[in-house]
């Protein structure tokens, strides 16, 4: 996991990304990850990212994530 990171960081900085929107668009992957996990269900999805309720709210407005979308879409995970 450490080596994919370090190779993605690499990529975006040859692409000339921001550290600020590097940052963002890690925070806006993960959040929707998480909630597709969890069928956009945010009480559930709050509680897995260690986030007050509020807090996640707060983040999927800023990041402007459509959660209503994501209640449709769920994310499969294979191991």
């Amino acid at each position: 996991m450490n080596h994919q990171l370090r190779v993605l960081i690499i990529q975006m900085r040859q692409a000339g990304i921001p550290f600020d929107e590097a940052v963002r668009e890690f925070r806006r992957q993960f959040v929707t990850t998480v909630l597709q996990e969890n069928k956009g269900n945010q009480c559930k999805a709050a509680r897995q990212l260690q986030l007050h309720r509020n807090t996640l709210h707060n983040a999927i407005a800023e990041l402007h994530i459509d959660v209503r979308a994501l209640r449709k879409h769920t994310l499969k995970i294979v191991h």
